[in-house]
This record gives structure tokens, C-alpha cells and sequence, in this order.
């Protein structure tokens, strides 16, 4: 597989600049030879969109200009610490560099200006000035027309002047500011007696009294030559301050034609050159015998520097919270799977913005942006602005984030256009990740079983049997366990009555399963002498029993007629079956021994005389009843014994 190659290193894009002018933006149409007169001029363009962090392009400037300035930043017009790209001048060749922050830029164009003065070998006539950009085309800066003028002091000074001039043309001032400027007063030739200067400062600059002021003497051969001499004894100083300089000159016995003076000192500048445009004036009288004048002169540090305007648009997206989450390897942990999203949108361009749209899109894993809305500056709300969008304004748009499982990651892009329809956009990244909650057991499964069973029914017995069985459904109540067992025994006849209830539970039981078995039994005994009657009721609860069950049995031979029931409950979600049984039996005699199962018995009893007795004492012989009961007792003791067996 071939993958492609990304560029290793800067390159020069000076072939793809787009919009290249280059002007004289200040400078007089016409001057002379030998002036040394500032000119600026400024150069323009617009990089192409490929265009990265440290990419360069050079440009060779007029050839007839010199001085330049050393370099200068191109900087954010909205920030002017923020430097877009670099300038560096060096032998007439600019250069230009990309910077990280400029390349951030969508369609970015910059404007730079920057000056030089004429050069001396520049001769009379017109002069186009040309600047070429390497890789690019070659483009006309400008047109001045240069006059003849002196020859470089071949003849001496007619009339008294003055000059200024930097010391450093390529920085004038704007880095080193002490002893930046000089300063000459130059006198007409001949002899006009002792000639008295005064000067003063002016805004922008003082005197360097450190540098003492010196005379300059000029020697003209009259042949276009001429020797400089510094012989001072013509010289006198008479004061020195930062704000005034009084100094004489003897001119006497000097001839017009071959000899001239002038008086040379230095200046600090107050205020640094910096980026342009800054002037230092400076203004002397000269006065003798005959009277005095005054002569002025001013230079101006050449603008330099540029700015740069782009098409540029910034989205940030946080959360509710103020998270802020694009790398994928550092997720907010997100439980609850949901939040409110902010996006905060900037026209960080120097271009107002058209078409502005907003969305937002789920690109990793699970969830829903949903209730997209924006408040644009005008007020108005939605995804979708026509603009305006002015530079250094901005809007906010929220949104919902629901519905995260696990890892997610969600992406929000705001679109626009630029000047001349310019595309560009921004986008931002969040991640966020959940944790699954761990899964509780389940709890197992309640089985209900039902069954009807009719038990056997003897063909030499009298009496019937029905039996019946029942299942109950299963309940599962919050009491881990309890056992009630309920007791009560009575009888009209007897002597004493007795009633008992027990109750235990077992709150710490492990289980949470209860079963419940419910038996009741009344017996009735017809017998007025009977010594009791017994009603008993049992519940019990067991957690862990699989199975309950009651049965009752009684014997089908007695000709005697007894009806016995039994109930039975059991509730146990743990238990594989719960089984409810009642049983009705017709036994052969009524006993006042009740028997285990629990039997309820009640009827008419039929004794050996044929009469029939329902209750209470009939008058007979007590001890007929007695031997009565006693056989009955007996009867229903070994029916007992053999039924057990």
C-alpha cells in the first residue's frame, strides 16, 4: 500500500500567492540626484489554503532604494501580540514567514509597508521601480523622475542649511534610540565674520552633550574635488544642554569659492521610531553682524510593518460542566449517560461571515444529540444564520446528550463563507464514557403443583371417606421466617378449660422464603360425661421445607358417624412443591382420646340400647355410660394401632 507523504519540511509558496500588489504609497514624484529622499512602498497578497506553519516567500525589492529596515511582524489586527508572519530584510531581499497562529487562518491576505531612501549612484532621468517575488511574477512598484543636481559637494554651499539624518537607516530608531539621530548646520562660503548658532530642541529628541558638537571644515579644490579637515581652533562651544546648543564659528578670511563650514553634533531620540511615521524636526538661527535667519529640517522614520486580515471562525464544546473532552483518550466519566452540551462560536477572522450553519453528529459508539438551538447576535435563533457575522463577535448554541453506553464521541462543525464566498468551518470534539452496573442474581424459580387424590373407601365398612388435596400458590412475603402454633381446648362439661398460643420467629433465617401450614381440629364429644372437649389449632412456617403436607385418617369400620377436617397452607417461592390437603372421613366412634392427626369428630352417639343421646347427663345409670365409653375408647384405640401399622 502506498500512503501519501505529507511535506518533511517549509516550503517556498511564493508561485502561489494570489492578489499581489506592490505601490509607492509616500515620496515626491520628482527629486534630485544625490538627495538621499525616503521613499515607502507596501506589498500585498493573499496565500493559497495549502499553506502551513513556517512556509515562506521571498521578494527582491527596487534596486534603486537602500536602507531598508531590518525586519518587522505582520500581526492579528485585533491583537498586535499575535504575530501571523515574519519579515526579514536582508541585502534588498524580503522574506517572509508563516507562523503557527497565521497558519490557523482560513483565506488569509496580508498588507505590509515598509521604506528606503534613494541611493546616490541613482543617476538623472525616470526611474520605474520593480519588485519581484520569487516563484511569482515581477509587478511595477512605481515611477519618479530624478533632476541633475550637485555633484557630491564639488562646489561649495550658496545659501545656510541644515540636514538630519539616521545613523542606522535600516532601524531609525526604533531599537537603539541613543545617538540615533546627527544633526549639521552648514554655512554659505566667504567671510561673514564670527557666525553665532542656536538651536533648541524639539518634541521626539534631546541633545547628546557627551558627543561634543565639532566643526566640520570643507576645502574645495575647484576642480569637483574637495578635503575635509576637522581643525576646531575656528570652533568655540559656548553652552551645552538636552534642550539648547549655543556654539560660534570664525569665518574670517574664508573665500566663497573654496572654503565651507559646518557645525556637526548627535541627537537621542525621545520617541522610538517603531512601526512608522514618527518625526524628528529640528530648527536653527543662524545670526551675525549683518543679521540672522532661520533654517529647519525634519526627517520621518519610513512606516514599516503590515497587518493581515482571514476569514477565521472558532467552536469550542464543553459540557454542562464546562468539561472540556476532544481526545478520545481522555473520556468525562459520564454515569448517568446524559448531559447538556455548550458550544461557544467566535469570528476570530478580520472578514464578517455569511451562511453560518451549526450541527452536530455522533461518531463513536452510542447516544443522541438532540435540541440543537443557537442565539445569534442578532437575536434570532436556530441552526442556520444568513449574517452578518462581525469580526470579534460571537454566538452559543446548547444541545441534549442522552442515551451513552459505554464509549461515545460526538462532533459539532459550524460552517461559513468569507469574503468573495470564501468556504470555512470549525469543529470540535467530545468524548465521554459510562460504566455498565454490575447485574444482580436472580432469584429462583416458585413451582406450584396441584393435585386431588380420592383415597380408598372399604366395601365391608358403613361409613364413607372423602379425601382431598390442594395446592396453594406461592407467595414470597419480606419476613425471612415465622412459626405460630395456636392451641385451645374446651368443654362445656369439664372441669377446666384450656387455651394456648405459641408464636416463635426466626428474623435471621437465610432464606426469605415462608411456608405456612394451617391444621385445624374440633372434636365434640356427645357424652355428658365426657371430661373434655378439645379444639386445637397449629400453624407452622419452615423456610426450608420442600414440601408441606396434612393428611388425616380414620377408620371406615365403626358404624358410628364422625366428621374430621384438616387444612392445610403452605407458601414457599424456594420450595419445589407446596401441597394442601383435607380430608373427610366418617369414622366408626366418637372418643374423648384424640387421636395424632387431629381429628375432629361430631354426631349423635349410638348406644348399645338403641337410644340415641345428643348431649348433656340423661339420668341412666352412670356406669352403663362408663362401660360404654370404656369399650368404645378400646375400639378406637386398636382401630388406632392397627391403622398406624
Amino acid at each position: 500500500m502506498i500512503l501519501p507523504v505529507g511535506r518533511a519540511s517549509a516550503a517556498d509558496i511564493g508561485a502561489g500567492l494570489t492578489n499581489v500588489t506592490t505601490t509607492l504609497v509616500s515620496g515626491p514624484a520628482s527629486t534630485t540626484e544625490h538627495s538621499g529622499q525616503a521613499y515607502d512602498m507596501s506589498f500585498n497578497a493573499c496565500l493559497p489554503s495549502s499553506a502551513q506553519s513556517g512556509d515562506s516567500w521571498s521578494v527582491t525589492l527596487p534596486s534603486q532604494l537602500t536602507s531598508w529596515p531590518a525586519g518587522f511582524n505582520i500581526t492579528n489586527p485585533n491583537d498586535s501580540n499575535d504575530t501571523w508572519i515574519k519579515v526579514s530584510i536582508t541585502d534588498g531581499v524580503a522574506t517572509f514567514t508563516l507562523t503557527e497562529s497565521g497558519a490557523a487562518q482560513s483565506n488569509l491576505c496580508f498588507r505590509s509597508q515598509f521604506g528606503g531612501t534613494l541611493k546616490d549612484s541613482v543617476t538623472a532621468g525616470q526611474q520605474t521601480l520593480t519588485t519581484t517575488v520569487h516563484g511569482g511574477v515581477t509587478s511595477t512598484t512605481g515611477t519618479i523622475e530624478v533632476t541633475t543636481g550637485p555633484t557630491g559637494g564639488s562646489y561649495p554651499p550658496e545659501d545656510d542649511g541644515k540636514w538630519l539624518g539616521f545613523n542606522d537607516p535600516s532601524d531609525q530608531c526604533r531599537t537603539t534610540t541613543a545617538d540615533c539621530i546627527t544633526a549639521g548646520v552648514w554655512l554659505a562660503g566667504g567671510d561673514r565674520g564670527v557666525v553665532t548658532i542656536t538651536e533648541k530642541s524639539q518634541p521626539n529628541w534631546t541633545f547628546d552633550c557627551s558627543a561634543t558638537p565639532s566643526l566640520v571644515t570643507d576645502t574645495y579644490d575647484g576642480s569637483g574635488g574637495v578635503t575635509q579637515s576637522w581643525d576646531q581652533s575656528r570652533f568655540k562651544l559656548i553652552s551645552c544642554s538636552p534642550t539648547s546648543v549655543v556654539a560660534t564659528v570664525d569665518t574670517a578670511g574664508s573665500k566663497q569659492s573654496e572654503t565651507s563650514f559646518t557645525v556637526i553634533y548627535t541627537l537621542n531620540a525621545v520617541a522610538p521610531g517603531g512601526s512608522g511615521l514618527v518625526t524628528y524636526a529640528n530648527d536653527a538661527t543662524i545670526s551675525n553682524d549683518q543679521g540672522s535667519e532661520q533654517v529647519s529640517a525634519s526627517i520621518q522614520s519610513t512606516y514599516v510593518g503590515g497587518s493581515a486580515d482571514g476569514a477565521g471562525i472558532y467552536l469550542k464544546k464543553t459540557d454542562a460542566a464546562g468539561n472540556h473532552a476532544p481526545d478520545p483518550s481522555s473520556p468525562v466519566s459520564l454515569d448517568s449517560g446524559s448531559t447538556g452540551l455548550v458550544f461557544s462560536i467566535q469570528n476570530n477572522g478580520t472578514q464578517a461571515l455569511t451562511d453560518i450553519e451549526v450541527s452536530d453528529e455522533v461518531i463513536a459508539g452510542s447516544g443522541t444529540v438532540s435540541d440543537l438551538n443557537c442565539t445569534f447576535p442578532d437575536g434570532s435563533t436556530g441552526t442556520t444564520w444568513a449574517g452578518p457575522f462581525a469580526t470579534n463577535s460571537n454566538f452559543t448554541c446548547t444541545a441534549q446528550l442522552s442515551g451513552v453506553s459505554g464509549a461515545h464521541e460526538d462532533r459539532a462543525t459550524v460552517t461559513a463563507k468569507g469574503d468573495a464566498g470564501t468556504p470555512l468551518n470549525s469543529s470540535d470534539t467530545y468524548n465521554a464514557v459510562t460504566t455498565p452496573p454490575s447485574s444482580s442474581p436472580t432469584s429462583p424459580s416458585s413451582t406450584t403443583s396441584s393435585s386431588t387424590t380420592s383415597p380408598s373407601t372399604s366395601p365391608t365398612s358403613p361409613s364413607s371417606t372423602t379425601s382431598s388435596s390442594t395446592t396453594s400458590p406461592s407467595t414470597s412475603p419480606t419476613s425471612p421466617s415465622s412459626t405460630t402454633s395456636s392451641s385451645t381446648t374446651s368443654s362445656p362439661t369439664s372441669p377446666s378449660s384450656t387455651s394456648s398460643t405459641t408464636t416463635s420467629s426466626s428474623p435471621t433465617s437465610p432464606s426469605s422464603t415462608t411456608s405456612t401450614t394451617s391444621t385445624t381440629s374440633t372434636s365434640t364429644s356427645s357424652s355428658p360425661t365426657s371430661p373434655s372437649s378439645t379444639t386445637s389449632t397449629s400453624t407452622s412456617s419452615s423456610p426450608t421445607s420442600p414440601r408441606s403436607t396434612t393428611s388425616t385418617t380414620t377408620s371406615p369400620t365403626s358404624p358410628s358417624s364422625t366428621t374430621s377436617s384438616t387444612t392445610s397452607s403452605s407458601t414457599s417461592p424456594t420450595s419445589p412443591s407446596s401441597t394442601s390437603s383435607t380430608s373427610t372421613t366418617v369414622p366408626p366412634s366418637s372418643s374423648s382420646t384424640t387421636p395424632p392427626g387431629t381429628v375432629t369428630t361430631t354426631g349423635p352417639v349410638i348406644i348399645t340400647d338403641g337410644s340415641s343421646v345428643s348431649g348433656g347427663n340423661t339420668g341412666r345409670d352412670p356406669w352403663v355410660w362408663v362401660s360404654a365409653t370404656l369399650l368404645l375408647g378400646a375400639a378406637v384405640g386398636l382401630l388406632t394401632l392397627r391403622l398406624r401399622h
